[in-house]
């Protein structure tokens, strides 16, 4: 990880944290200005994708004499006039940065040089050019920006990473460590505290960044922290000459507990270095613990992952640990673009698992427009396993083939399949509400019931608003206006911003 290297969710945070400091400072402002100007260009990351400044050659630096923070005295001309005026200027720049709103900025920020809305200028113009990479530049504004009596640790924390950035390495270490020291709780405090382990390992002292994140409550809950710590502790114990076993165990813990975070990946490319220098001092990890591992990464469509972690785990299991392991290859196998025999001819033991085998197979022949194939799994599945939740998955993947097809008789039959086998499943209230919508569709003359059924059943369902439209149209459509009338100025009053309550209306 390259020090200092603004990144976009080092702006994301920053915006965050920002707009949560805003609410709890609200007592030292009155505008808009500080979110436009404060924020403008941690957001311009967000969105423009801004290029990065490229890493500085490490190099000491003279220590720069700062210039004390003191609350700016002079008070500003037409402050609200000002603000406005600064709100203006840092949106121009964020929108168009590279014409003249740069020097416009920089202009006003002079000629409120001594104000906090110079101060504020100053911050904006300070992460302008800190993202960058003008690091010299940056570091002057942020010196003036440091005078902000309402902002003043934002300056002081980008100052920092900015000698960070700029390969000034030492002197952002001494400054985060002020850094925290000053601010210790603050909206800032995790980037804080990752800036400062970052700077201490890039400076040599991994032994700071240890106690920062020993002492910090909040490490082991956050990837990045933690990631930090476990290379704190393997720099540290290498260069006491010792095995890193504390380091191994915290790049385990990231690949358990963060399985498909990007940092699990860092720690995964050390562990066979880790294992070869610990042997059998390498930490072991409880099998129920890989197999949710293995079982997070499919969930999050990792395929190659997935493939990895079970190959690893296979020989280690037996019964239904060892079948579930056997069914996510033999699935993984065709996401990578293999052949499905394996998932067809795969015996498992236990039914659940049996049941999600002949339901994945169904959606394999459904993407291969293989219809036959795909309706006789799925009546294989309801016909051996009747209770089992694949058997609902099968059911409802029926219909909305059907529904997807526009084939709205067909589909109501799955569905009303669903919702007498599953009473209470998860698809039940969307399943009653297409059989409803299907048979006023088709002019049924039970469909008014069927949707005074349904409000009644689920009054809270996002298809409530739906339901009272057409429950208006239908007893429209008989003849009975002043019932639909009732039910259209429901509509209207209870989801006046929706579109069907704005067609009821």
């Amino acid at each position: 990880m390259l020090a200092g290297k603004p990144r976009v969710g080092d702006a994301f945070r920053c915006s965050l944290a920002l707009l949560r400091e805003m609410i709890r400072r609200r007592k030292f402002f009155a505008q808009t200005a500080l979110l436009s100007c404060a924020l403008c260009f941690c957001l311009s990351n967000l969105s423009t994708a801004a290029p990065l400044p490229q890493q500085a050659k490490t190099q000491k630096r003279a220590s720069v004499k700062k210039k004390s923070s003191v609350i700016p005295t002079k008070p500003p001309v037409a402050g609200s006039l000002a603000e406005q005026q600064l709100e203006r200027l840092a949106r121009d720049l964020h929108e168009h940065p590279m014409g003249m709103a740069y020097e416009r900025l920089v202009q006003f920020a002079g000629r409120e040089k001594g104000t906090a809305v110079g101060a504020r200028a100053a911050l904006a113009l300070g992460y302008y050019d800190y993202s960058r990479a003008h690091f010299t530049e940056a570091r002057s504004w942020l010196e003036q920006a440091a005078a902000d009596p309402l902002l003043p640790d934002y300056a002081m924390f980008w100052e920092a990473q900015n000698d960070r950035a700029a390969g000034a390495v030492d002197i952002a270490l001494a400054e985060l460590k002020r850094y925290r020291e000053r601010y210790p709780d603050t909206a800032m405090s995790d980037s804080a505290i990752e800036a400062l382990a970052q700077a201490a390992i890039a400076a040599g002292q991994p032994a700071d960044a240890m106690a920062a994140l020993r002492e910090y409550p909040k490490t082991t809950a956050k990837p990045s922290l933690l990631l930090l710590r476990a290379q704190a502790n393997e720099k540290a114990a290498l260069a006491k000459g010792q095995k890193p076993v504390a380091a191994a165990n915290d790049y385990l813990e990231l690949i358990y507990r963060f399985p498909i975070n990007d940092e699990a990946k860092v720690a995964v490319e050390r562990i066979p270095y880790l294992q070869a220098i610990l042997g059998e001092q390498f930490p072991g990890t409880p099998v129920e613990r890989e197999i949710s591992r293995a079982e997070a990464l499919f969930d999050a469509r990792r395929w190659r992952d997935v493939r990895k972690a079970y190959e690893d785990l296979l020989p280690k299991l037996s019964g239904v640990q060892h079948d579930r392991a056997a069914l996510r290859l033999a699935q993984v196998q065709i996401q990578l673009g293999g052949s499905p025999d394996a998932l067809e001819s795969l015996k498992l033991t236990d039914p659940e698992l049996d049941a999600e085998r002949i339901y994945s197979l169904s959606q394999v022949q459904r993407s291969a427009k293989l219809e036959a194939a795909m309706f006789a799994a799925i009546e294989q599945v309801v016909s051996t396993y009747p209770q089992s939740p694949w058997a609902e998955e099968a059911l409802f993947a029926a219909g909305n083939y059907y529904w997807m097809n526009l084939d709205r008789a067909h589909a109501a039959e799955y569905y009303q399949r669903v919702v007498s086998a599953f009473p209470m499943g998860k698809y039940t209230s969307i399943a009653q509400w297409r059989i409803a919508w299907t048979a006023y569709m088709l002019r049924q003359p039970d469909a008014a019931s069927r949707f005074e059924q349904y409000l009644t059943k689920y009054p809270t369902s996002p298809q409530v608003v739906n339901a009272l439209y057409w429950l208006g149209r239908s007893y429209e459509h008989a003849g009975n206006t002043a019932h639909a009338r009732s039910f259209y100025l429901a509509a209207v009053e209870r989801f006046p911003q929706t579109y069907f309550g704005e067609k009821a209306a």
